[in-house]
């Protein structure tokens, strides 16, 4: 399953059943929707993050952040003044060390999964007999070198791409 792009069609599932709910009269979906909103974020931080456990600077700014917005939005906090500089602070160590300290992840193995958010990913295989993949990014990217490798038969690589691309 490629995560990005179950994410993404699964976010718009529950957006398309909320307003279906709200327009037969069960639920009022406004009120729903502006206190969960981040929730949706916060996933998908988590999700990065279970995908790329190396490049774990990005998600977990995403997830601090997602957090801190829906810990606002539902009323459980009512002030930002600790949470924003956490966040600033996270920001800071994102730029000062770049998207995963270090360079390109190689991959000994014969398949290459990735899902990005707001971040991105450098892979390369060197397998001699590529599988194939998942790749994902929403906001984000990745970039995949497959020169040193040989695809098996019927090698597939499974793309998904939202706001984002993949080289």
């Amino acid at each position: 399953m490629n995560w990005a792009r179950a994410y993404v069609g699964i976010v718009i599932v529950a957006v398309g059943a909320l307003l279906l709910l709200d327009n037969t009269g069960v639920i009022e979906s406004g009120d729903i929707i502006s206190r969960w909103w981040p929730a949706p974020i916060v996933l998908g931080g988590i999700l990065s993050w279970f995908a790329n456990r190396r490049h774990w600077v990005p998600p977990l700014i995403i997830i601090a952040a997602g957090t801190a917005v829906l810990l606002r939005t539902t009323g459980v906090v009512d002030d930002l003044g600790v949470l924003l500089p956490i966040i600033l602070i996270l920001v800071g160590i994102f730029v000062v060390f770049g998207r995963g300290f270090g360079t390109r992840a190689v991959v000994d193995g014969d398949s290459i999964n990735s899902f990005n958010m707001f971040s991105g990913s450098e892979l390369a295989s060197h397998s001699r007999s590529f599988r194939g993949g998942k790749v994902g990014a929403l906001f984000g990217g990745a970039e995949i070198d497959l020169r040193d490798s040989l695809p098996a038969p019927g090698a597939t690589l499974d793309v998904f791409v939202a706001f984002g691309g993949i080289e």
